[in-house]
């Protein structure tokens, strides 16, 4: 009988061991899941200010292409009216040497 009383004292004793071993490791895994859980907030809350980083980033190019085609179509304008002006500037000097 005294057998009997050990091997039941030592799995009753080895039981409390374990629990305290799986509320050890849950605790742990817990804490893991916490700050793994904080990392993905932090993950999403940076995509998410990225996001709409990037789309005033393409709302601001969008717009600087409109201001550049504009300068440019108004630097050929001048160019043109350059080209226009010294031609007639030539044509005129032309006429008064011939006078």
């Amino acid at each position: 009988m005294n057998n009997q009383n050990f091997q039941s004292d030592d799995a009753s004793g080895g039981t409390a061991d374990q629990d305290k071993d799986r509320a050890r490791h849950r605790s742990a895994i817990q804490r893991e899941m916490i700050m793994q859980e904080a990392d993905l907030r932090r993950s999403v809350n940076e995509k998410a200010k990225l996001e709409v980083e990037i789309r005033q980033l393409k709302n601001d190019e969008a717009h600087i292409k409109i201001s550049l085609q504009e300068r440019e179509a108004r630097l050929n304008r001048l160019a043109q009216d350059i080209s226009r002006a010294e031609a007639e500037m030539k044509e005129l000097k032309k006429k008064l040497n011939v006078l």
